[in-house]
């Protein structure tokens, strides 16, 4: 049986492990430069890690922007583990994370192609599309 725990990282050994699979997701497979994607807001942030079987596949931060406004970020899942749901536990994570802060806005800077996938948790795309680390991105906000 597949059990999947997400948790915020406790330790430097996941925070590593979470840097691992961004590294994979963002600096390997889209080129993103290693500069960018890590960057002074990682010490702000809370960080959360997805294990499938106590094996790290999955990972989100999450900045506290003001008093009620989070914004979800680096949301990323290793290649071999997409398309099999747990995207879905990692976003609801972090929603019901942000209701637990007394967040009533939440938004993200969406990769175009994911666009669809987060308006089915109530994000409605807001401004028009820019790019970041050369990516296509949507502005996409959800109130709780």
């Amino acid at each position: 049986m597949n059990t999947l725990e997400i948790r915020l990282v406790t330790n430097t050994k996941e925070l590593d492990q979470i840097y691992q699979i961004r590294t994979e997701v963002f600096v390997q497979e889209q080129q993103v430069p290693k500069d960018l994607e890590f960057d002074d807001l990682d010490n702000d942030s809370n960080h959360l890690i997805a294990k499938l079987n106590q094996q790290p596949i999955g990972c989100a931060r999450i900045r506290q922007i003001g008093k009620n406004k989070a914004k979800l970020e680096r949301i990323a899942i290793l290649k071999p583990y997409r398309n099999k749901g747990y995207g879905t536990d990692i976003t609801n994570y972090c929603i019901n994370f942000c209701k637990t802060k007394h967040n009533t806005t939440l938004f993200l800077h969406a990769q175009t192609h994911v666009q669809k996938f987060y308006e089915r948790f109530g994000f409605i795309e807001e401004g028009t599309i820019f790019q970041e680390a050369g990516i296509p991105h949507i502005k996409m906000i959800k109130n709780l």
